[in-house]
């Protein structure tokens, strides 16, 4: 099977307390709030927005075709408050067609909430339904122990790699009965 356009981008994400949709720019203040905390980054693989125009530029950058990746970065939108609190990346490899990477990034007001839980679950869920997928991939920086262990609790495995020392790669087998 040769998919050449990233089949994630259209699925439909939503979960018990969380809604995705596209970033644009009234949420421009609210990432640069998320994303130029220098704490919280630290467990992320970007560096901090140093100001608004940068988060802006994420914006500007949502979905990014480079190569062979399609990138698309959603907005992570909790429901009772329809507040956005984070951002979901997923990933995917036109070379390796069978794979999606993701990630996920929270405002540290909103963390230890099962949200991270509860977007692992909705992804195997709607993923699980392409047929052709046979993993999700994620990165997890060696401080972030708090991600590492939900990633162990929804089935990932952390894999031996080299190509960033200071993360750990995680990876879920799909599909599997």
């Amino acid at each position: 099977m040769h998919i050449k356009a990233n089949p994630f981008k259209d699925q439909l994400l939503d979960s018990e307390r969380l809604k995705f949709r596209k970033l644009d720019n009234k949420d421009a203040e609210r990432l640069y709030l998320i994303y130029s905390d220098k704490i919280a980054m630290k467990y992320r693989g970007s560096n901090p927005v140093l100001d608004l125009s940068g988060a802006y530029e994420m914006i500007t950058k949502q979905v990014n075709n480079k190569n062979n990746f399609d990138s698309y970065r959603l907005g992570v939108i909790e429901k009772t408050e329809n507040l956005l609190i984070g951002t979901l990346l997923l990933k995917y490899d036109t070379k390796f067609q069978n794979q999606c990477e993701i990630g996920f990034s929270f405002d540290k007001s909103h963390w230890n909430k099962g949200y991270r839980k509860e977007i692992i679950n909705m992804l195997v869920n709607s993923f699980n339904k392409l047929k052709h997928l046979k993993e999700l991939r994620a990165w997890c920086k060696k401080e972030n122990i708090a991600s590492m262990k939900i990633l162990e609790k929804t089935g990932f495995c952390k894999k031996t790699q080299n190509e960033y020392p200071e993360s750990y790669l995680y990876i879920l087998n799909m599909n599997i009965k």
